[in-house]
């Protein structure tokens, strides 16, 4: 992974030498998997808000009426 971190320096390198590749790669598969339509995002919210809670981050669900969020 270093050999493509040649224009990285500093803290822009340690996040990318902290990113876990493998795992990243399967997370993006999930989600690609799950069905997420306009309007009927709960599933894809879901694994989301599942993957942050596997990394230990608080996960706040806010729900909206999409009628009224369009109006805005």
């Amino acid at each position: 992974m270093a050999e493509g971190l040649a224009g990285l320096a500093g803290i822009g390198r340690q996040a990318a030498l902290a990113v876990d590749g493998p795992r990243a790669v399967e997370d993006l598969r999930l989600l690609v998997r799950t069905p997420s339509m306009t309007g009927q995002e709960r599933a894809v919210q879901d694994v989301v808000a599942g993957l942050l809670r596997e990394m230990s981050c608080r996960v706040e669900r806010i729900e909206r009426d999409p009628a009224e969020f369009a109006r805005t």
